[in-house]
């Protein structure tokens, strides 16, 4: 029995690690494929500016929730245009850096868990590297596809927070996350509330170096100095619905399971992904089985976590950090908020859908399947038509012809236009 289950856990272990190589190949290849929109074209031309100048600007781009964000993304990005003198150049570092951070989630899992915990935590990086919205966000020249990095830095200083060392990296990187984005302040208070409630509850509060955690957010906030004194006048875009209809909620709901696609494709998810892929030229509708088959696994689980609760563990201390900590302040604010905004919790959202059915290895495969050829498709279908097209009538009650969250078309598609114009090399 004992060689049985060691099998078992080994094929899951390679079948994770399968996962994990795969979603590293889809966030590297076609960087040309990435978005091109104002967004994108800001960041590049400010880089450009400033690593040109050597002027860093106080302030970096206004974030959707009406505040101009620090300006700790534009100069990390400023001094990647010191060498990568190109739109692709510089979206390869941001590659690279999410490509490393799962692969830091993925070691620290396997040497700080024991076996018998590790199973969510290995199937929700498995999910987390597949899953379609972490690849988009991992291919783009803006701020949020800097938050997982350093977001793996405030989990893994959270996790040795007794050591001085991993209290002050708690401190820093957690002070470095709210400056990257405004997502990164809700979810560092938010796993500082929790902590210090679960914490004292437990009797374990002072155990935590809190001194060194102090350190680390001063001598970490200081860019925030420059800020503070530049911040203008915003309105912060906010609304009574975002608290009453939950939407935070909804929004993890669709990440976990990996059918937030539409938030990319908006028009033409309805329109035609859904027949996706051709064969011939005959669609399959392999996506909207895909779509069927995730959302009604998100629908069971959610009837199994009111039957069964997480065990008490790392993993549940952590997705409940995200989940009411962050959530709740976040909800509370009645900010604004769109689905990349999540991202900021990689890999928690895929974590908690794994720790749900983490005793059916089998269909936790299905799910993680399901996911990366969601991802393959939409990588393909981007690349073959230059980004997200309108390519039929299908479902189209449902398209919303107005949306602005469009992927758009590729770099490849209006770079070389793009770049006459702008007088990039």
């Amino acid at each position: 029995m004992l060689i049985r289950r060691r099998f078992e856990w080994n094929r899951e272990l390679f079948f994770v690690l399968a996962l994990v190589v795969i979603g590293s190949v889809m966030r590297w290849v076609w960087p040309g494929d990435m978005e091109w929109k104002g967004d994108e074209q800001w960041m590049y031309r400010h880089a450009r500016d400033a690593a040109a100048t050597g002027a860093f600007p106080p302030v970096g781009m206004m974030s959707g929730g009406g505040v101009v964000n620090p300006g700790l993304a534009l100069w990390i990005f400023a001094l990647v245009a010191r060498v990568a003198h190109d739109p692709i150049a510089m979206v390869r570092f941001v590659q690279g850096l999410n490509i490393a951070a799962i692969w830091a989630f993925l070691l620290c899992y396997c040497l700080h868990f024991e076996p018998q915990a590790r199973r969510p935590w290995l199937w929700g990086i498995g999910f987390g590297s597949v899953s379609c919205l972490p690849v988009v966000l991992s291919r783009k020249l803006w701020a949020q596809c800097l938050l997982p990095p350093f977001g793996f830095l405030v989990f893994l200083g959270h996790l040795h927070r007794r050591a001085g060392w991993g209290a002050f990296l708690w401190g820093f990187a957690s002070a470095l996350l709210c400056q990257i984005h405004m997502s990164g302040f809700f979810f560092s208070a938010g796993l500082l509330l929790w902590t210090l409630w679960r914490d004292r509850a437990t009797g374990i509060l002072r155990d935590t170096r809190w001194m060194y955690v102090l350190a680390g957010g001063v001598v970490g906030g200081v860019g925030l100095i420059p800020w503070l004194h530049a911040l203008p006048g915003g309105q912060p875009h906010t609304s009574v619905a975002q608290i009453f209809t939950l939407r935070f909620y909804w929004l993890w709901l669709a990440l976990a399971w990996g059918i937030d696609i539409q938030h990319s494709m908006a028009h033409s998810f309805w329109t035609g992904f859904l027949r996706e892929p051709l064969l011939a030229g005959y669609p399959t509708w392999l996506m909207l089985a895909a779509h069927i088959f995730l959302l009604a696994c998100g629908l069971r689980a959610l009837y199994l976590v009111v039957r069964s609760p997480m065990p008490d563990d790392d993993a549940r201390f952590y997705v409940r950090a995200a989940a009411i900590g962050m959530g709740v302040l976040i909800t509370l604010s009645g900010v604004v908020i769109p689905e990349h905004y999540l991202i900021v919790l990689f890999p928690l959202a895929f974590v908690w859908a794994a720790s749900i059915y983490r005793g059916r290895p089998r269909l936790l495969a299905a799910i993680a399947v399901a996911q990366l050829l969601v991802t393959a498709t939409f990588l393909v279908h981007i690349h073959r038509f230059g980004g997200a097209t309108q390519s039929g009538p299908v479902f189209e009650r449902f398209a919303r012809p107005t949306a602005t969250d469009e992927y758009g078309a590729t770099y490849r598609s209006q770079g070389s236009t793009w770049c006459q114009a702008d007088g990039c090399p």
